[in-house]
């Protein structure tokens, strides 16, 4: 067959494809499949969360955030910033952080210049460096509700949020404007600018080849669905691709949004855009561009691809409403020339029409032409499409050449995090004994491989029990230095990819000889201890311990007053501070005993007659961690006006002294009136004057004035 044959054959060819019931859109196909993590990751942070709610405080002197995060490793790594506002001049006002959670955190907490209390299990955070940050138990709470109403009592709570999995969480305080003054939490919510956080496990990425497309191009696809609450925001993207090709059309970037959403794209390679809305790049963010209206299904979007000449998509993802998204990419297309395709003679380039047959695909015609075509014949028997296929640029009987795969790269070596790994060990005293114990399955989470674990006697070595390393040994052995208050030590862990071991002091506090006393004072000058305090009457309370311990150092972290069952428990000092106008902290005795003072409200139904007044005393070592803590506490009874016993306090004492006063000026002017008409006359006698009251009660009157007005509340304020 000579050449004149094959114009009208290949003019056949394309009037079938042109009669074809379906366009050329419909003939590709593209199924998306899971891509190699090593190809293409896709992370992404968001501010929507699976529950949560953000409200205002503004005239808060602290505000509360709670935090719910799930877990499903036993142990897991996690980043949290807090950033204040800056304002001039203004100081930032203090945060109390509720932390719940179930398994084991390594938190590595960032909160520059932010004065942070956490409240959390102190079991299950452990800080991955000493942040000096207040920590408070959290009580044994069972559910959400009951969690909520125990943060709400201690300040208006702020920010609400469940997350599943977080890898990074970034809070920006006194970011609610707007905000309803009550924190109800809602599912699927958006936190706004309050908080963002980072999946640790990042979207899922999908990707594909598209059958029948001759570019040469790859394309991105990011679909970002639409979130609860339709407000202008912009999504900041960066596309990190790892590849030499410079041409401008080898990479198709496809960016798909609600109508709300903004791009900003900071790119490190040249890519084509096609995006909805209006983007703009991050070298020229005041330069915005019009995008285009885009599918909103997936297959638009494949179409979209092809339509731009994509052979592959390297990647397709669909996320939540997202803030700020990366893409990295190991790989891109490269171009490939027809004429330089391949090199050397060509051996009988073809054009091989093929068609299904009843044995299978058989070909037909073979001629030397270079030639791809791809139509739509109709649904064949099989229930597929009927294709005419001639291959482009390949040798003869070749298959069709198409964009290389992504070029595969190897994970970064993963090594050991030491910082962590000394972080978890931390003693367990008792008695007798210091016992330390590692989990295993925290050691290989952390990616450690040890060799030994021993005290500073190498002879003292960790046992293997029930997958814990357990390190014990009594005070009395392997290398333990015992001094009046503590026992010191040090434990030596030696790995398997360090020449040197990691070596981390320990030690126990020796509390056997040591006691603390709880005293209640009526006087600031604390010269002698009450046991009974009157409703309205200052107390001033002084806690002391019965022999210094220089190696620690000692703060009072709550103090409560327990009025019995029919009462609420009046808070005096949380996370080492005045709880309410009617506390306050005064500086410690010259013995370095720590001391605060309160005022007892006044009016209470029903009046109670007995108290426990009660504290719970922290020993911080001196190097920043806090070893122990101790409660001690006092009984106290308690009178109101009225009531025998009671002691004598500024009302009672003016009250008294001006009756004593009237009453004696009319007894005297009673006996002058009767003397003055019952003497005889022209005989004068001196007039015997009432005393006045002693001077031991004016200085009990004066005393009394005094530290009432030191106070800084009234009785009435308190009511």
């Amino acid at each position: 067959m000579d050449r004149g044959t094959v114009t009208p054959l290949v003019a056949l060819l394309l009037a079938v494809c042109s009669l074809s019931p379906t366009n050329l859109a419909e003939t590709v196909h593209c199924d998306l499949q899971p891509v190699n993590p090593e190809g293409a990751q896709v992370t992404y942070f968001t501010s929507q969360v699976s529950e949560g709610c953000v409200a205002l405080a503004p005239n808060a002197s602290l505000e509360v955030h709670v935090l719910f995060l799930q877990f499903p490793r036993e142990v897991s790594e996690l980043k949290l910033t807090l950033q204040a506002a800056q304002r001039e001049g203004a100081q930032p006002r203090e945060v109390l952080l509720v932390f719940v959670l179930s398994k084991t955190v390594f938190l590595d907490l960032q909160a520059p210049g932010v004065p942070l209390h956490l409240a959390s299990n102190p079991k299950l955070v452990m800080f991955q460096e000493s942040s000096g940050v207040n920590r408070t138990e959290l009580p044994p709470l069972t559910s959400k509700s009951e969690i909520l109403h125990w943060a709400t009592s201690r300040g208006p709570v702020v920010s609400v949020a469940e997350l599943n999995d977080p890898q990074n969480i970034l809070i920006c305080l006194d970011q609610a404007q707007g905000s309803p003054p009550r924190c109800a939490p809602e599912p699927l919510a958006d936190m706004g600018p309050t908080l963002e956080w980072q999946p640790r496990i990042g979207a899922s990425v999908q990707g594909c080849r598209l059958e029948g497309v001759a570019g040469h191009k790859e394309a991105h696809i990011l679909r970002v669905l639409p979130g609860p609450e339709a407000r202008p925001r912009i999504v900041t993207v960066k596309v990190e691709l790892s590849c030499a090709s410079g041409d401008p059309d080898a990479t198709v970037l496809i960016l798909q949004g609600p109508p709300y959403v903004s791009w900003l794209i900071d790119a490190n390679h040249n890519v084509q855009i096609w995006t909805t809305g209006e983007y703009s790049f991050k070298i020229f963010p005041e330069k915005n561009i019009r995008g285009f209206v885009l599918p909103d299904t997936p297959q638009g979007l494949l179409g979209e691809a092809r339509k731009l000449n994509a052979s592959v998509v390297a990647s397709f993802v669909e996320l939540p409403l997202a803030n700020s998204v990366s893409l990295q990419a190991h790989g891109c297309a490269q171009v490939r020339p027809a004429a330089h395709a391949h090199s050397g003679p060509r051996a009988g380039p073809q054009v091989s029409v093929i068609t299904p047959g009843a044995g299978g695909w058989k070909s037909l015609i073979t001629f030397p032409f270079t030639l791809r075509l791809t139509c739509d014949l109709g649904p064949s028997r099989r229930g597929g499409a009927q294709t005419v296929r001639l291959p482009l640029c390949g040798p003869a009987g070749g298959a069709p050449a198409t964009s290389p795969a992504p070029a595969q790269t190897s994970p970064p070596r993963q090594t050991c995090d030491q910082m962590l790994l000394l972080s978890l060990i931390q003693p367990r005293c008792s008695d007798d004994a210091m016992t330390l114990e590692l989990s295993k399955d925290f050691v290989t989470t952390l990616r450690c491989a040890i060799s030994s674990l021993t005290f500073s006697d190498p002879s003292c070595q960790a046992t293997d029990r029930d997958g814990q390393l357990v390190l014990r040994s009594a005070y009395s052995g392997c290398g333990m230095k015992v001094t009046e208050n503590t026992v010191n030590n040090e434990v030596i862990v030696h790995l398997l990819t360090s020449p040197s071991p990691q070596r981390k002091k320990v030690h126990c506090i020796n509390l056997e000889h040591v006691s603390f006393q709880l005293g209640l004072y009526l006087s600031p000058h604390f010269l002698q201890a009450a046991h009974t305090i009157e409703l309205g009457q200052q107390g001033f309370v002084q806690v002391s311990s019965s022999s210094p311990v220089p190696e620690f150092m000692l703060r009072l972290d709550s103090c409560e007053l327990d009025l019995g069952p029919e009462a609420d428990k009046v808070e005096l000092i949380q996370n080492q501070m005045a709880k309410g106008s009617c506390v306050n902290l005064l500086s410690p005795s010259p013995d370095g005993d720590m001391r605060f003072s309160f005022l007892l409200r006044g009016y209470m139904v029903p009046t109670p007659t007995t108290g426990t007044l009660s504290c719970v005393i922290s020993l911080r070592h001196r190097n920043g961690s806090t070893d122990l803590q101790r409660t001690a506490s006092a009984r106290l009874n308690i009178v109101s006006p009225g009531m025998p016993g009671k002691t004598l306090v500024l009302p009672a004492v003016l009250g008294i002294t001006s009756g004593a006063f009237l009453i004696g000026a009319l007894l005297t002017a009673a006996l002058w009136c009767i003397y003055s008409h019952t003497r005889p006359p022209g005989k004068r006698e001196p007039v015997v004057a009432v005393a006045a009251p002693a001077s031991s009660e004016s200085s009990s009157t004066n005393h009394s004035i005094g530290s009432t007005q030191s106070t800084p509340c009234s009785t009435s304020s308190m009511a």
